[in-house]
């Protein structure tokens, strides 16, 4: 999916700029996306092969399609594909396995 993204975002970014530069000549879609992009919007296209948000402005969308991508780069390249484990919330809010884990801690620390 990302991948995907990337190559539609980079192929209608590149439109545009042979647009700007003269290279290439108007379209419906290259005006869509520069009005677009004018006014701080996602372009359709973009956003259905993105991710949903509440707020549909192109500055969150950004912003949320970088955070993940280096959350992506973070897991795959520094912590080779492991996944940080996942603590059950039920269990934080528990008292008794609350007090149940710190005395599996502490006897666990002594050897008891």
């Amino acid at each position: 999916m990302a991948n995907e993204l990337i190559g539609f975002l980079r192929k209608d970014l590149q439109g545009l700029l042979d647009f700007f530069r003269g290279k290439e000549g108007f379209t419906a879609k290259i005006g869509e996306i520069h009005n677009c992009l004018k006014s701080n919007e996602i372009p359709d296209k973009w956003w259905k092969l993105g991710f949903v948000l509440k707020e549909q402005t192109l500055y969150e969308f950004l912003k949320i399609f970088l955070l993940k991508k280096e959350l992506l780069s973070t897991i795959i390249f520094q912590r080779k594909c492991e996944v940080l484990p996942v603590i059950p919330l039920g269990k934080l809010f528990d008292p008794f396995n609350f007090l149940l884990s710190l005395a599996w801690d502490t006897s666990t620390k002594k050897n008891v």
